[in-house]
């Protein structure tokens, strides 16, 4: 058996340079040298050799501990597999690998536990004449690789879960203004589905009222620039006509190597609505300006506007104050 972890050779000084071609010491070199494990069988299915990758792979120092191995005994071969090799079919597979297993089978002695994720190709090696000359597997470890493409969908997940529940209006773009995604609290706030936002630009969705539109497009194409955008404020318009006055915000960010935009909108017409209230009547302007108690129940008011709220139980305790609670917090009775 070829054993090239132990194999004596020439030091690099030593060797004559190779040159790229079909020839015996070339190939050699390849299937030595290469990061890939391989694993060379004979006809029957018995292991003749593997190369110094392979022995990494399989945590095995060396080579002689595999002597022996036999394909079809592989427990970790998956059965379809195994009958698509015996028909003369290649395969290719990823599988979690035992090592628990072949140590408990004591199948070969090996430096690792545990599973890891393999990617295996596997094809038989036919001679000149179409003659079966053995099997070829090729082995990779993507034991990392799945990790962290594990943990790329988990922060996926995360982000989704955060973009969809968010209490504001989330939405993206590309550079030509067009939705690319927009969360529940956006379809609330235009008063559309998602499926009819996306693909569309902010002016041939029709969200954007006329009066509005100029600055739309002032505050795209600094977007586009990659700039910090807002907060700045538009008008909004809903199919029923309504009109909603909505605070935004942009930023530049990059999605798959590409440019887009994330805007975050909130409703802000109620908070409109109190400033033009001050601004119009002069009795509320000077209540504002000269009572305390109004002044600060105003400022509390424009601070919540556009936060999530609702109503719901206490979950146990006491609730202590020094007057009646009313004073200090509204409260709500459920009917019945």
């Amino acid at each position: 058996m070829h054993m090239v972890a132990n194999k004596a050779d020439k030091g690099p000084a030593e060797r004559e340079p190779l040159a790229p071609g079909p020839s015996s010491a070339w190939f050699l070199a390849l299937y030595e040298q290469s990061p890939v494990g391989i694993e060379l069988y004979d006809s029957d299915g018995v292991l003749i050799d593997v190369n110094a990758a392979c022995l990494g792979i399989f945590g095995v120092e060396d080579a002689a501990e595999l002597k022996g191995f036999r394909l079809w005994r592989d427990p970790n071969l998956p059965e379809a597999e195994k009958q698509a090799l015996r028909a003369g079919r290649p395969v290719s597979y990823d599988v979690d690998f035992d090592f628990d297993l072949v140590r408990k089978r004591e199948l070969y002695r090996t430096t690792r536990a545990g599973l890891a994720v393999l990617h295996v190709q596997a094809a038989p090696l036919y001679l000149e004449g179409g003659v079966l000359g053995g099997y070829v597997v090729h082995v990779g470890d993507i034991t990392e690789q799945r990790r962290a493409e594990a943990e790329l969908t988990r922060l996926a997940d995360r982000f989704r879960t955060l973009f969809e529940n968010a209490p504001d209006a989330f939405y993206l773009m590309d550079l030509n203004g067009r939705f690319l995604d927009a969360n529940r609290a956006a379809e609330d706030l235009v008063g559309r589905g998602r499926e009819q936002l996306l693909g569309e630009s902010f002016a041939t969705a029709g969200i954007v009222d006329p009066s509005s539109l100029e600055k739309a497009r002032v505050l795209l194409e600094m977007s586009q620039s990659g700039m910090l955008v807002g907060p700045d404020e538009i008008t909004l318009v809903r199919p029923d006509g309504t009109l909603v006055e909505a605070e935004v915000r942009s930023l530049p960010l990059q999605l798959d190597g590409s440019p887009i935009v994330l805007g975050i909108a909130r409703d802000v017409t109620q908070r409109k609505s109190v400033e033009n209230a001050l601004s119009e009547s002069e009795e509320l302007s000077q209540a504002y300006r000269s009572d305390e108690e109004v002044t600060q129940l105003i400022d509390m008011a424009m601070k919540l506007e556009g936060l999530a709220r609702n109503a719901g139980k206490h979950a146990g305790g006491v609730v202590i104050a020094p007057t009646v609670l009313t004073d200090f917090t509204a409260l709500y009775c459920e009917p019945g």
